[in-house]
């Protein structure tokens, strides 16, 4: 038991050093439930590495969209400031 806590602890501080998630332990020489306990850490690792992956795709998009509208605003700003030039002219000329 001692000996599958010292794996843990070192797996989870080599992913808390090198934010590396394809750290594993090694089932091979574990009993039964010992083994169980190891699956199911890795099965964290695993779900950690998806939840990290899906944060990143997320913020990449989140992004890009940021950005696609930051533009559309600032096109739609520049086009009405021009309108508001050209009524302003249109006013001048009939008054």
């Amino acid at each position: 038991m001692k000996d599958l806590i010292l794996k843990i602890q070192h797996i989870i501080g080599s992913i808390t050093t090198s934010n590396n998630l394809t750290k594993r332990l090694d089932l091979l020489d574990l009993t039964s439930d010992f083994a169980e306990m190891a699956r199911s850490f890795n099965g964290l690792i695993d779900l950690m590495g998806e939840i990290i992956s899906q944060i990143k795709t997320t913020s990449v998009d989140v992004l890009k969209n940021s950005t696609e509208v930051s533009d559309v605003n600032r096109n739609l700003s520049i086009r009405i400031e021009q309108q508001a030039k050209n009524l302003a002219a249109t006013a001048v000329v009939l008054s």
